[in-house]
C-alpha cells in the first residue's frame, strides 16, 4: 500500500503575481520559504541564471486534473538528498526518473505572465522544470493528448516560444505506452539503493545476462538457496538499466534480460 505521504497533495505553495509589470512577457517565481517574489523579463540572460541555486518553490497550488490524475508526492531518488516532488501525474514523473537525464525536478517552478497585447494569452504555470547534473535546464507540461484543446494548444505554443527564448528545451508529456508504464510501475519499487544486490550477486547476474537470460534464470543464479530474495535485485538493475529487456512486452519470469554493456537501449 502506498504511504500516506505519497498519496497526499502538497498543502502549501507560493502564490505569485499573474499579471505583467512591464509590456513584455515575464517570469514570476518565489525562490525560497520566505515567500518573497522575484520576476524578470523573458530573455536568454534570465534563462542562463542559476535556477538550481534558487531552488524555486511551487508557484501555486493546484487541485489536479479531475478524472485524469490524482495529486500526489513522488519520491525523486536521483538527487544526493532525495526529495518529494509534487505532481498531478505520477506516471510522467516516473518516466522522467527512469530515463535518468535530470537530477533535480521542480514542480510548478514559476508563472509565465503574458501582456494583454499577446492575443488570447493568459498566464501559465508550467508543470516542471528539470535540471541535469551539469546544469542544463528543460521545461515540461503534462496533459493527456485527448485533453489538449485549441486553447491549451495555443498556451503550449506560447510556452514553447518562451522556453526557446530562455534557451531551454520544452516538451508536452501526453502519456506513454501502457504496457511499458505498467512494467515501470513494477520496477520502481526497487529503484532505491537499499534494493541493490550485494557485490557477489551483482557479478553473477551480469555474467549470466551477457548472452541473455530469463528472469527466472537470473533469480536462481543470484540467490540459489532463496531465489525470491533476488526479485528486488533484478528489478533494481533493470530500473537502472544495467540489465535491459523489451520494456513494451509484459514483464514475466520468461522475459529475457541482457547486460546493458552488450545491448543498445
Amino acid at each position: 500500500m502506498a504511504s500516506l505521504k505519497s498519496r497526499q497533495p502538497v498543502t502549501a505553495g507560493a502564490r505569485v503575481t499573474t499579471r505583467c509589470y512591464s509590456p513584455n512577457i515575464e517570469l514570476h517565481w518565489s525562490p525560497s520559504a520566505t515567500g518573497s517574489e522575484e520576476w524578470g523579463v523573458v530573455s536568454p540572460a534570465l534563462g542562463a541564471r542559476d535556477w538550481r541555486g534558487i531552488d524555486p518553490l511551487p508557484a501555486r497550488l493546484s487541485k489536479g486534473v479531475k478524472g485524469a490524475s490524482i495529486p500526489a508526492l513522488y519520491h525523486w531518488q536521483r538527487t544526493i538528498a532525495p526529495k518529494w516532488v509534487w505532481c498531478e501525474s505520477q506516471a510522467e514523473v516516473m518516466w522522467l526518473d527512469f530515463e535518468g537525464v535530470f537530477t533535480k525536478l521542480w514542480p510548478q517552478p514559476f508563472v509565465i505572465c503574458f501582456p494583454p497585447e499577446v492575443s488570447g494569452a493568459v498566464s501559465h504555470t508550467p508543470d516542471f522544470l528539470g535540471a541535469t547534473e551539469d546544469g542544463r535546464l528543460a521545461l515540461f507540461d503534462v496533459r493527456p493528448a485527448d485533453r489538449i484543446d485549441e486553447r491549451t494548444r495555443r498556451q503550449f505554443s506560447l510556452t514553447a516560444e518562451v522556453s526557446e527564448t530562455l534557451g531551454w528545451p520544452y516538451e508536452v508529456l501526453s502519456g506513454r505506452e501502457t504496457t511499458a508504464t505498467i512494467n515501470l510501475e513494477w520496477l520502481k519499487a526497487s529503484r532505491h539503493m537499499r534494493c541493490a544486490p550485494p557485490a557477489d550477486a551483482l557479478e553473477r547476474i551480469l555474467i549470466a545476462a551477457r548472452d541473455g537470460a530469463t528472469r527466472a534464470e537470473l533469480l536462481a543464479i543470484a540467490a540459489p538457496q532463496r531465489p525470491e530474495r533476488a526479485n528486488q535485485w533484478v528489478d533494481h538493475l533493470a530500473w537502472h538499466r544495467m540489465i535491459v529487456f523489451d520494456l513494451h512486452a509484459r514483464l514475466e519470469n520468461n522475459t529475457i534480460f541482457t547486460a546493458a554493456s552488450t545491448k543498445e537501449h
